[in-house]
């Protein structure tokens, strides 16, 4: 006996495997540039909205620039004034900035014990742990080479004896760039 082949698809459509294969691709192709061209158009509108958000904020002056002042009969004191504007002051200090200045200054041998910003004084006053002092020296210079900062500052530092390691804690004092202190 022999085998035979039953084929009851139509020969004509047999014919028409390779063009909805082709098709099919063609689909999928066009489905993938539609996709990055609307992640293009995306980028490119929060581009633009970002840009008019800077130039909006540009024409506005800062809010350390907007002291409060009391409303005629609102009760309101000038010693409660004069804190609203420090903390103002306070909310103001650009932590992004600063903390990504410090923390690519800041190598892994170095550990950030505080940081405390003086905004009145356009200051960073911070402390900070090392395991010697050739490692604190070199944190200080690279601090000093970081254009957030004017000027870099050793203020103290110890040797913690009574720890097996003997790391050394110092403070360090760093003033804002100029252009930092126009902002706030």
């Amino acid at each position: 006996m022999r085998a035979s082949s039953i084929n009851f698809a139509d020969p004509r459509i047999l014919a028409l495997r390779p063009l909805r294969t082709w098709t099919a691709s063609f689909l999928v192709l066009g489905a993938l540039l539609f996709g990055y061209a609307c992640t293009r158009l995306i980028e490119i509108e929060r581009a633009t909205s970002d840009a008019e958000e800077a130039l909006t904020a540009a024409k506005t002056p800062p809010a350390s620039q907007r002291a409060v002042t009391p409303a005629a009969g609102s009760g309101v004191t000038a010693v409660q004034i004069l804190a609203a504007n420090v903390a103002i002051q306070h909310m103001n200090v650009p932590w992004h900035d600063l903390l990504d200045a410090i923390e690519q200054a800041t190598p892994p041998e170095i550990a950030i014990v505080a940081l405390n910003p003086d905004p009145a004084q356009g200051e960073l006053v911070g402390e900070a742990e090392a395991k010697d002092l050739e490692s604190m020296s070199n944190y200080i210079d690279r601090l000093q080479k970081a254009p957030m900062f004017d000027g870099v500052a050793l203020v103290k530092h110890e040797v913690n004896a009574q720890d097996a390691n003997h790391p050394i804690r110092f403070q360090f004092q760093a003033r804002w760039a100029k252009t930092m202190r126009g902002a706030l």
